[in-house]
């Protein structure tokens, strides 16, 4: 909405800018520029993304131009494309890109989460089927939380239930009951897989928490 705003201020003042007639009488006016303004390049990328590389059968997007080599899917990617979309309607307050985080939040709903533990899987087989092997990451259950919490707020639609799931396993198996900190990675019985605990895991989990309190964004700032 800024840029739209700002868009049509330019608009409206541009008649009164200072012009001079030249001597070939072509006439020069001083003009604003919004050179910050990125609308077609952000057109452009999801253009890109929609044409080379979303997956029409199974949903969600390759890695990569060409789709990369291991036949390994990852869930990171998506949870910042939602995250993109959200900031996107936040700056221009078109309802494209919240319609474009609902599809992503299809794919959290209907292969990301495990509905009955609120594990979140990390690594998929190319049809979305979690890895045996997959290790799962605390962090990401707690960022879940927040992006999830921010859509909400944007949409009114609620994603209660996914929140509190990612929340309880996070919780149950992801901190460490000796110091309250965030482990980097467990399995999905919830088998520590990664002891260290590292700033970003810990900021993410804050953040979570926050959303329990009712914070919003300049609060978390």
């Amino acid at each position: 909405q800024v840029i739209n705003d700002v868009k049509a201020k330019i608009a409206q003042i541009s008649p009164a800018l200072p012009s001079k007639v030249l001597a070939d009488g072509t006439i020069s006016q001083v003009a604003i520029v919004p050179f910050y303004d990125r609308t077609v390049l952000i057109g452009e990328t999801l253009e890109t993304l929609d044409t080379a590389l979303a997956d029409p059968a199974h949903g969600g997007f390759a890695e990569g131009m060409p789709a990369p080599a291991d036949p390994i899917r990852r869930q990171n990617p998506h949870m910042h494309l939602f995250e993109a979309m959200l900031a996107l309607h936040g700056a221009t307050g078109e309802a494209g890109y919240l319609d474009r985080a609902r599809a992503l939040l299809r794919l959290l709903r209907g292969h990301f989460i495990d509905t009955g533990t609120g594990a979140l899987h990390e690594h998929f087989t190319p049809d979305w089927r979690p890895r045996a092997d997959d290790t799962l990451e605390p962090g990401h259950h707690f960022e879940w939380i927040w992006l999830l919490d921010r859509f909400e707020a944007a949409t009114g639609e609620s994603t209660a239930a996914e929140r509190a799931g990612l929340y309880a396993f996070a919780r149950r198996h992801g901190i460490d009951a000796a110091d309250g900190l965030a482990f980097d990675g467990v399995a999905a019985d919830g088998t520590l897989r990664s002891g260290r605990k590292r700033l970003w895991v810990q900021t993410e989990a804050i953040k979570a928490e926050l959303t329990r309190h009712g914070a919003d964004e300049a609060d978390a700032a």
